[in-house]
This record gives structure tokens, sequence and C-alpha cells, in this order.
């Protein structure tokens, strides 16, 4: 029996193509950023996104900081709405599942 990919999955996979990441050791979330042009910042509180650029929590881990990178770059390509002004609970819920899956195997 064949595999067959998800809609998702086959999003990933054209995403890394069109950004010319073709390898595992390629998967650099700053390389990553700098190929899409979006800066990424360090900071002392939680991942979020702020004006387009997005900012990863410095106390954590190298692993959570990939995971943190993907799910705040979900939001940036694959979502509207800012979650901080009023956004009803249940699409925010969605958004946070949607981001969630998305980016963070590595």
């Amino acid at each position: 029996m064949k595999y067959q990919t998800t809609l998702l999955e086959d999003w990933i996979k054209d995403f890394y193509f069109n950004i010319d990441v073709y390898n595992p050791h390629q998967l650099d979330l700053l390389d990553i950023a700098a190929r899409l042009g979006i800066f990424v910042h360090f900071e002392e509180f939680s991942s979020r996104v702020y004006n387009g650029e997005i900012i990863i929590d410095c106390r954590i881990s190298p692993e959570e900081q990939w995971e943190d990178f993907g799910h705040e770059l979900c939001h940036l390509l694959r979502q509207e709405g800012n979650q901080l002004l009023l956004m009803r609970n249940q699409l925010l819920d969605i958004q946070e599942a949607k981001a969630e899956n998305l980016f963070i195997a590595k």
C-alpha cells in the first residue's frame, strides 16, 4: 500500500522547495526566515508575531524555539486576523491548532 500524502504535507513540501530547502540540514529557523525576508528577534517573553516579525522566547531550548518558530510562521503565512484584538474563541482555537501542526518536525 502506497502512502498518500495529505494536502498539508503537500503544501509544506512545496513551501520548502519554493525556498530551495531540500535537506534536513537546511532546517534552520534564521536561514528560513532570511529566505522569506522575515525578521526574527529573540526576547525574554513568550513567542509571538508582532508587526510582521517573529519574536522567539530566548529562554527556551533550541528545539522549543524551532517549534515556536514554525507555529508563528504559520500564523504569518496561512492565517489572517489579529489575535490580540477581538476574535471569536472558536476561530482562535482553530488557528492555534493549525499553527501547532505546521513545520514542527525537524
